[in-house]
């Protein structure tokens, strides 16, 4: 299944579970959809060619980026260094522990791990959003047919 059908079904299972689960208002439904639409995205970074891996990667680019340029002191020869180093070592991590496709990500026990994760980091708002997209995922990949 595509990204943008995960989206779109993480946002209309979000909306549902916000407005029948925990009446809430139009704001917090919006929120809520918001979150679980991105968190429906989130079991496939176990596919290197995923939307999600993709901005991983971007987002990880430039943390190395930056923690290069906080390293180097602003010497572009050492920030030149430490970025080949660190990003290295971000690549033989992602070749190294990356799960394989459908592996642990695509699993209930992951989902439970994760949501508890972000509960203790966000609140039971977010946590709650996260878990009924990335359920909303896991449902979708297992009724409906993917490619």
């Amino acid at each position: 299944m595509n990204w943008k059908l995960h989206l779109l079904l993480g946002v209309l299972f979000g909306a549902a579970v916000a407005h029948f689960g925990f009446n809430a208002s139009a704001a917090q439904i919006f929120l809520f959809s918001a979150i679980a639409g991105v968190s429906a995205l989130v079991p496939d970074i176990d596919l290197r060619k995923s939307k999600v891996s993709k901005i991983v990667y971007l987002l990880g680019g430039a943390v190395v980026l930056l923690a290069s340029y906080l390293l180097s002191g602003g010497n572009w020869q050492k920030m030149l260094l430490y970025a080949g180093a660190l990003g290295i070592g971000l690549l033989a991590f992602d070749v190294l522990v990356r799960p394989r496709h459908r592996g642990i990500v695509h699993s209930y026990l992951f989902l439970v791990f994760a949501a508890v994760a972000v509960y203790f980091a966000a609140g039971f708002f977010f946590a709650a959003a996260f878990a009924a997209g990335y359920l909303s995922h896991l449902l979708s990949d297992g009724v409906l047919k993917t490619r």
